[in-house]
């Protein structure tokens, strides 16, 4: 996968190992997760971006439901901006925000992460029922 840098929108990852370190920004004062040789995966430094953004908005129900499901949600916030649980829409609040600046402050950053191909972004939504059963329609 490819991803742009939230402060410069410039590609990273080409589908050969990135030698440039990216870092995976965090927010509160956090610091950022490196990766010194990003691969085109959906990992950086170890996390993979879609439990990382899953954990950031849904950490509680990360032992109520299955690794996939979880990172379901990751992705639906990625992709559509928003998740539907118990009938109720969350929007994402704490974008994935990638850069090549180790020194960039999550906060100071308007733009976000976005994925560079053209791929369609899902017209479904995925809603999770009191039992946490994942519905996808």
């Amino acid at each position: 996968m490819a991803f742009t840098t939230a402060d410069t929108n410039h590609r990273i990852g080409t589908g050969s190992k990135q030698r440039k370190p990216v870092f995976l920004l965090q927010p509160f004062g956090k610091a950022p997760i490196e990766s010194d040789e990003y691969d085109s995966s959906t990992e950086i430094g170890g996390m993979d971006l879609y439990d990382w953004l899953a954990t950031m908005h849904f950490s509680y129900l990360k032992d109520l439901i299955t690794t996939s499901e979880f990172r379901s949600l990751g992705i639906s916030l990625f992709f559509d901006g928003e998740v539907t649980i118990d009938g109720e829409s969350y929007e994402c609040l704490f974008p994935i925000k990638l850069s090549y600046n180790k020194e960039a402050v999550y906060e100071d950053i308007e733009g976000k992460t976005k994925h560079f191909n053209t791929l369609p972004i899902s017209d479904k939504s995925m809603v999770i029922n009191k039992n946490h059963a994942l519905y996808i329609y």
